[in-house]
C-alpha cells in the first residue's frame, strides 16, 4: 500500500502586534484630542515571537494544533466574494491561550484578540502560504491533558468594514479605485496587492467616512464584473472579468474524483437583465427564445442594476447581455468538487490551488467531463487522519470566450473591433 504523503504544517499568531482595540477608523478616529489619526500602514509581521508558533514544545507550555479549516470565496459567479474564515484547534493543557490565566506569558494578549495569524504548508522542500487573516476570538475549553483553545479568525475582509475617506478622483480606472481605498485601510504594501486596472471610470465621488471600504468595492464591481478577493498569501487581488479568458488549465484531474457534483436548476436561470447609468436610460435585454413560456423557460427577470461607474448607455447595454449570457440556461457549477491528497499529485494541487484558477475533470465512471474555475475553496485538516482535503465550487467555462485586444484566433494577431 502506497504512502499517503504528509505536508508540514505551521501556524502562527504575531501575539505581540497591535491588537483589535488597535484598529481604528484612518481620518476619522480621534486620540487624546481633537485631531484624526491618518492613515498607517498594517505590516505583516515575522512571527518570530518566543510563543508565536502553534504548535509549541515548550518545556510547560506543550502545545499541539490538532485541526484546522479555512474557505474563501463564493458560492455563485457574479456574487460579491465573502470574506475568508479559519478556525484553528489547538492542544493546550497548561493553558497557554486560557484568557483567564494570569500565569500564561501571553496573558492580557490571549484577552484582546485581533492578533494576526497565517497558515503554512511546508512540502518537497516548497512553502505553501494558505491562510493569512486576524484572530477574532479564542474560545478556552478546560478538559484535563485535553483542554483545548479554538481560535475563530478573519481574513483581511474584516478591515474592509473600514468606512474611509477619499476625495473625488476623475480619470481613473476601477483598479486605481481599490487601490485607494486599500491605501485607505492601510494595506499599501505593493507586496501584498495585485490589481489589474478595469474599467475607465469618469469620475469617483468622495467616499466621506460613512460606506464601509467593502461596500464601496462591491458596488464599483457590480457593473465591472470583476473579482476581488484574497489568496492565502494575504495578497488583495482585483482580476477584471477579462482576467479569466486568458488563463491556462492549472491542473487536469482525471479519474482520481468521484465527489464530482454538477446540477442544473431553473432557479439559476436568469434571462432578462437591465442595467442603467446613473442618470441616463435603462437598458434592458432579454433572451427571447428562453424566455418563451411555451418554448422556454419563461421569463425570468435577474433585476436592475443602477450604477454611476458605467461608462454609458453601451456599456449598460453590453453588462445586461453579458448577465443574460451567462444565466440563461439551467445548467450550475459543479457544488462539490472533493480532492483528498492521497497522491503527490493530488497534495500539490490541494496546495497549489487557488481562487479563479482554471481546472479541467474528466472522470469515466459518472462520465464527468470539465472544465471551469475555482469560485470558493474550502480546507480541512485533521493532524490524527494525516488527510488534507479540499472542496471547491466551481464555475463553468464558457464554449468560446474572446476578449477584443487579448485573445488570438489562428495566429498571432489579436481581435480587435
Amino acid at each position: 500500500m502506497a504512502l499517503v504523503p504528509v505536508a508540514a504544517y505551521e501556524l502562527d499568531v504575531a501575539w505581540d502586534r497591535a491588537s483589535a482595540g488597535g484598529w481604528f477608523t484612518l481620518d476619522v478616529s480621534e486620540l487624546d484630542g481633537t485631531d484624526v489619526l491618518a492613515a498607517s500602514e498594517i505590516v505583516v509581521p515575522s512571527f518570530s515571537g518566543a510563543y508565536d508558533r502553534l504548535d509549541h514544545d515548550g518545556a510547560i507550555y506543550r502545545t499541539r494544533v490538532e485541526r484546522f479549516s479555512f474557505s474563501r470565496g463564493r458560492t455563485r459567479t457574479l456574487a460579491s466574494v465573502e470574506g475568508g474564515k479559519a478556525t484553528v484547534e489547538v492542544v493546550d493543557p497548561a493553558g497557554l491561550y486560557n484568557p483567564d490565566n494570569p500565569a500564561s506569558p501571553l496573558f492580557g494578549q490571549t484577552r484582546d484578540p485581533g492578533r494576526p495569524i497565517r497558515i503554512r504548508a511546508r512540502w518537497n522542500a516548497t512553502v505553501w502560504p494558505l491562510f493569512y487573516g486576524f484572530v477574532n476570538s479564542i474560545d478556552y475549553r478546560p478538559a484535563g491533558r485535553r483542554s483545548t483553545a479554538v481560535l475563530e479568525c478573519d481574513d483581511l475582509f474584516v478591515k474592509l468594514q473600514e468606512p474611509p475617506i477619499i476625495g473625488t478622483m476623475t480619470t481613473t480606472t476601477t483598479g486605481a479605485v481599490i487601490g485607494e481605498i486599500l491605501d485607505e485601510i492601510g494595506w499599501s504594501d505593493p507586496v501584498y496587492r495585485d490589481l489589474d486596472l478595469g474599467d475607465a471610470i469618469a469620475s469617483f465621488a468622495e467616499a466621506t467616512g460613512e460606506t464601509a471600504a467593502l461596500a464601496l468595492i462591491e458596488a464599483l464591481l457590480a457593473g465591472e464584473f470583476g473579482l476581488f478577493y484574497v489568496n492565502g498569501a494575504a495578497v488583495a487581488v482585483f482580476e477584471d472579468r477579462h482576467a479569466r479568458s486568458t488563463k491556462s488549465v492549472a491542473y487536469t484531474l482525471t479519474d482520481v474524483i468521484p465527489a464530482v457534483g454538477p446540477g442544473s436548476s431553473l432557479d439559476r436561470i436568469a434571462n432578462r437583465a437591465t442595467f442603467t447609468k446613473t442618470g441616463s436610460t435603462a437598458q434592458t435585454y432579454t433572451d427571447t427564445a428562453s424566455a418563451d413560456p411555451e418554448t422556454g423557460y419563461g421569463l425570468r427577470d435577474a433585476g436592475t442594476v443602477e450604477s454611476p461607474y458605467l461608462a454609458d448607455d453601451a456599456a449598460a447595454a453590453d453588462r445586461a447581455r453579458y448577465v443574460v449570457g451567462r444565466r440563461k440556461d439551467p445548467s450550475g457549477p459543479l457544488w462539490a468538487l472533493g480532492v483528498e491528497g492521497r497522491t503527490d499529485a493530488l497534495l500539490q494541487a490541494v496546495l497549489d490551488l487557488e481562487i479563479s484558477d482554471r481546472v479541467a475533470v474528466s472522470e469515466a465512471q459518472t462520465g464527468t467531463d470539465f472544465d471551469g474555475y475555482i469560485e470558493r475553496l474550502e480546507h480541512s485538516v485533521d493532524r490524527r487522519r494525516r488527510v488534507h482535503r479540499a472542496n471547491y465550487v466551481l464555475s463553468e467555462r464558457g464554449a468560446a470566450e474572446f476578449v477584443l485586444d487579448v485573445s488570438e484566433l489562428d495566429g498571432t494577431d489579436v481581435l480587435a473591433l
